[in-house]
């Protein structure tokens, strides 16, 4: 019996540290984010230089492209130090990415939104990480949605562009859309790390695992905070 508690305990550590170095981390790259974003912000030299000029904005669009692709597919060679290294980076760029939101919202709007975001995902991770139900599937369907939803927006501002319509309809159906899919995908990401964090130990390779995770649940969170301000976000104009 002795035994049995003795290896019981380690394993439950384990499994906790998991998840907790993995909800820290994403909680910590959304905090270099937002201070990130109000730094910008606040400089019109950083402002000018990321949007007045195509080059910065592309540079930043492209960077944060190339962090995740590195993240994703080069996680299993390089370090923890390397993968810690690259998540801070992203989270900076994405920062800076962020930082037009305080020129085109009012201050109240992004508070609401971003509080309503933390609620929703709060709500939907405690979900995730409690439900006997397998997301597995729901996860599949609501990644094939996404899919279709990136298609249909990027024909609709080609259309735009080219018949010079008004996308802000379909734009407004489709932020709706999203925000459903990115707070499913909360539950169903919550329940996969909980899944791997069952297998959780010491090594390298779990602690490059709570960064993946870390950076799957940030995504979720910007998505679903980003589209409930472009619905519900009061213009400063």
């Amino acid at each position: 019996m002795d035994n049995t508690v003795s290896l019981f305990k380690p394993a439950e550590s384990e499994k906790s540290r998991f998840m907790v170095k993995t909800y820290l981390w994403m909680a910590f790259a959304l905090a270099l984010s937002a201070l990130t974003a109000w730094y910008c912000a606040n400089s019109l030299s950083l402002m000018q230089l990321i949007w007045d000029s195509r080059f910065g904005f592309i540079a930043l669009a492209v960077g944060e492209l190339a962090v995740v692709m590195i993240l994703s597919a080069a996680i299993r060679s390089i370090s923890t130090g390397i993968a810690k290294l690259l998540f801070v980076f992203y989270s900076v760029l994405n920062g800076a990415t962020l930082s037009s939101i305080f020129w085109l919202y009012h201050i109240t709007s992004i508070y609401m939104c971003f509080g309503t975001t933390a609620l929703m995902f709060f709500v939907m991770s405690i979900y995730g990480l409690t439900t006997k139900q397998s997301l597995a599937r729901a996860g599949h369907y609501l990644m094939m949605l996404l899919i279709g939803v990136i298609i249909v927006g990027a024909v609709n501002m080609l259309v735009a562009r080219i018949g010079g319509g008004d996308p802000s309809k379909l734009d407004l159906i489709l932020s709706f859309v999203t925000v459903i899919i990115f707070t499913g995908l909360t539950a169903y990401d919550s329940q996969k790390l909980l899944a791997v964090a069952q297998r959780a130990d010491s090594s390298e390779a779990y602690k490059k695992l709570a960064i993946i995770g870390a950076l799957e649940l940030y995504l979720d969170f910007i998505n679903i905070f980003l589209n409930l301000l472009r619905i519900f976000g009061r213009s400063r104009d």
